[in-house]
């Protein structure tokens, strides 16, 4: 998989959305793009206490077919608190 010959196995990001909600289905905030790394609360929001959903929706281009590995989702969530 490391350092492909052929330029069609090559990886390349795909885009996707990420949502974070309440478990209610309130809106807090929403994200579209390709960058490896996002933050929903880059903002001077303030998450209440409770329960809250994250939604990850990969829009797949034709390369991720060419490794199972590229059809991964990693979701890292941390607070201060």
């Amino acid at each position: 998989m490391y350092r492909q010959k052929d330029p069609r196995a090559l990886f390349k990001p795909t885009n996707f959305n990420i949502v974070l909600a309440t478990e209610k289905g309130e809106f807090i905030n929403a994200r579209f793009g390709s960058r490896f790394m996002f933050s929903l609360l880059n903002q001077k929001i303030t998450l209440k206490p409770g329960k809250y959903v994250v939604m990850v929706d990969p829009v797949w281009n034709e390369e991720a077919d060419n490794d199972e590995a590229y059809r991964e989702v990693l979701v890292d969530i941390y607070a201060p608190e």
